[in-house]
């Protein structure tokens, strides 16, 4: 029995598998293309040893199929951009259900912890302030009320944070830089970030004796002594873990989406 050579040409954005290199005329050839992340599959072309086109059958689902003819043939698939939306049950345009951040970002949202910068973003990569992580743990608490008055000449009455830094402050769980001085613009570290998480831990009641060992870190030793217990209660319960480098980064900044993760390890620890 006479078999044939089947050749699929060289291609980009995906990959083609025919399920029969080396077939006998008359049989049917399935041709499957897979797609790389963010393309399609946009068709087959078979043509045979004299450039003759053979038909070629779409059978859905990026699977083509051909009957083999009485010649070698070649195999030529094409891929293009895929711009269809996909479904993320989220409203934020930079945000894609594959990104790592996906799932924490979905359940701050959902869970009305944190809200969009816009109605269509959630900026996972810019940096969040002080008043912005006091404003969440805030609404985790069912956003409650306190009589305790503010000292901090820098946190006016009636502001989207007021009520957060006031019962927050009055239990605890954040400190100024003075007794007078909150700075809700600044940008909230990582190390401060565990510090706020382990006080509101305490408050209520958690279990806060896990403890990581912060010298396994290359910049460990770099954690200010105020926050040394609270970052290694970060690092023993999994809500921190370290960067590229073996670095746990403790003055570096916190972005929105470390944020929601960190917070999403949180809320599911305490489950």
């Amino acid at each position: 029995m006479t078999r044939y050579d089947v050749t699929v040409e060289e291609t980009s954005n995906g990959t083609v598998k025919v399920s029969n290199s080396r077939p006998s005329a008359g049989l049917t050839v399935t041709v499957t293309l897979t797609p790389d992340e963010g393309y399609k599959a946009d068709g087959v072309t078979v043509t045979d040893a004299k450039g003759n086109a053979v038909a070629v059958t779409d059978k859905g689902d990026s699977k083509y199929t051909f009957r083999m003819p009485r010649s070698n043939v070649t195999v030529k698939a094409s891929f293009t951009k895929d711009d269809t939306p996909v479904e993320t049950g989220l409203p934020f345009t930079d945000v894609k259900s594959g990104d790592w951040f996906y799932e924490a970002v979905k359940y701050v949202y959902d869970n009305k912890l944190m809200d969009g910068t816009s109605s269509t973003t959630f900026a996972p990569l810019m940096t969040t302030n002080r008043a912005m992580i006091v404003t969440i743990l805030w609404r985790l608490e069912g956003q409650p009320e306190t009589d305790a008055t503010l000292s901090f000449t820098d946190v006016e009455s009636g502001v989207w944070y007021t009520d957060a830094v006031n019962w927050a402050a009055s239990k605890g769980i954040v400190k100024g830089y003075s007794d007078t001085v909150f700075a809700p613009n600044d940008t909230v570290t990582r190390e401060q970030l565990a510090t706020i998480l382990y006080r509101y831990a305490e408050t209520k009641g958690y279990d806060v004796t896990a403890e990581g060992n912060l010298s396994t870190f290359a910049d460990g030793a770099n954690t200010s002594s105020w926050a040394a217990e609270a970052m290694e209660w970060a690092v023993g319960s999994g809500l921190l873990s370290g960067k590229d480098g073996g670095k746990l980064d403790p003055t570096g900044t916190a972005t929105r989406a470390e944020i929601a993760t960190i917070l999403m390890r949180f809320a599911e620890n305490e489950k």
